[in-house]
């Protein structure tokens, strides 16, 4: 019995996002339309804006599936609705401490 073919995943990493979700998104975009599909985006470091403003932060939608890692410090972790993962908004989710 011949063995599958294993699919691989085109994965794109960004760092620090710090709230530029428009500008990352639309870099994503880009680079998903020249050089994907990509499966997903995985970002790591601050995603949501260094200092904490007491508003809600909205955060758009992404084009391709995002996942955030994080809190990266402990001024982060009050953007976030639950510690443990959750849905931030239409294909953006929190992977959980």
């Amino acid at each position: 019995m011949a063995a599958e073919p294993q699919k691989t995943m085109k994965i794109l990493v960004c760092g620090d996002v710090e709230g530029n979700f428009e500008q990352v998104f639309s870099r994503v975009e880009t680079v998903h339309r020249k050089n994907g599909p990509f499966d997903m985006l995985l970002c790591t470091g601050n995603f949501f804006p260094v200092v904490f403003d007491e508003t809600k932060i909205s955060v758009p939608s992404a084009p391709i599936p995002t996942y955030i890692l994080g809190p990266t410090s402990p001024s982060q972790a009050n953007y976030y609705p639950n510690l443990n993962g959750a849905e931030i908004s239409s294909n953006v989710t929190y992977l959980g401490k």
